[in-house]
């Protein structure tokens, strides 16, 4: 067996430890914050470990802390943003499979136990699940469910079955650790940057990751849920050609990368 083939594969889905990674940056969001590692702890399938990292915050990571007393909380001592954040988890992390949940989503309690069986299969680098948007305020009338990914969410257009996708969405995805040792971790000149829209990090991993790894390919699992928080100001005009336009110029900085 190569080394490849041997960094792939796994004694078996069940057997395999699975930690999750959680990323804040500021206090505004701290109730959020609370639900997302709430519904980890209430998971079916136990998690082994649960790491909060924070991105270049000395005071909410003191606090964070002190108020989780039971997992690890780590700072991103990387570059500032999302990917740097996710990269300092994935470094802090030991386990087989690494979960990443956004500070403002949360998983139901049977998320993991809904997705974990896929890594039975050992080409399988990673799967995401179905977001729902949780919507703070009436949803505007006006707003397109092909655009629902403008908010962190699922959109029309996704399988309506377990299927395999070019790319995760990574507000509620797991990932294969092997395909971070193989492919490296997440481009910290791509992503969220605090409340700059902009993403593609995650667009750009799977890319990577299934040109760096033979077979290699991402599933998505809409039987599965996580919600994913939509605050008031995300559902206005200005912030969807806002998210629309960021999403173009992330897209054309990626195919730097990537390609077309």
């Amino acid at each position: 067996m190569g080394d490849l083939e041997t960094a792939l594969t796994q004694s078996g889905a069940q057997s395999s430890s699975v930690g999750a990674v959680v990323c804040a940056y500021s206090f505004t969001r701290w109730d959020v914050l609370r639900r997302a590692i709430a519904s980890l702890d209430a998971q079916t399938r136990a998690l082994d470990s649960i790491d909060v990292v924070i991105d270049h915050n000395d005071a909410l990571f003191e606090h964070a802390r002190r108020e989780f007393p039971r997992h690890l909380v780590v700072e991103n001592e990387g570059v500032r943003g999302v990917s740097g954040a996710r990269n300092a988890g994935v470094d802090a992390c030991t386990t087989d499979l690494i979960a990443f949940l956004d500070d403002d989503a949360a998983a139901d309690p049977d998320w993991l136990a809904g997705l974990i069986d896929a890594f039975d299969d050992d080409s399988v680098l990673g799967i995401d699940s179905n977001l729902r948007p949780a919507w703070l305020d009436t949803p505007p009338d006006w707003f397109p469910d092909e655009f629902l990914w403008v908010v962190g969410c699922s959109y029309v257009g996704l399988p309506e079955h377990r299927r395999e996708i070019r790319n995760l969405i990574g507000a509620a995805m797991i990932v294969r650790r092997s395909a971070f040792d193989i492919a490296g971790g997440f481009r910290s000149d791509l992503g969220r940057l605090g409340r700059v829209p902009v993403g593609c990090e995650e667009t750009e991993f799977s890319i990577r990751a299934a040109a760096a790894i033979p077979g290699g390919r991402f599933l998505h699992e809409p039987a599965v849920s996580a919600a994913h928080e939509v605050p008031t100001e995300r559902m206005s005009r200005r912030y969807f050609l806002r998210r629309c336009w960021s999403e173009g110029v992330s897209k054309a900085v990626m195919t730097r990368f990537v390609g077309t």
